[in-house]
């Protein structure tokens, strides 16, 4: 097994939710972590999107439409 030393901004260290006094973290805790902040991040994004587009207020009926749409327009393409 290998070690790995990694610097990290404190605010960096926060918003992963990582222990304040931790000094080792394993591997996979680790990917896990950025994994969670990543998708978190990417789903604000697509709200703030959503909402500038109008789109936030659709029904899982509509939503589903529009997905139907898409599809149908690219087999038919």
């Amino acid at each position: 097994m290998k070690t790995v030393t990694l610097n990290i901004e404190d605010q960096d260290f926060v918003d992963l939710g990582l222990e304040p006094k931790a000094k080792q973290i394993d591997y996979e805790d680790l990917v896990q972590k950025i994994k969670a902040k990543l998708a978190k991040e990417g789903m604000l994004k697509s709200l703030e999107l959503a909402k500038k587009a109008g789109l936030s207020d659709l029904t899982i009926d509509e939503i589903n439409a529009e997905i139907d749409a898409v599809r149908n327009a690219k087999s038919n393409s």
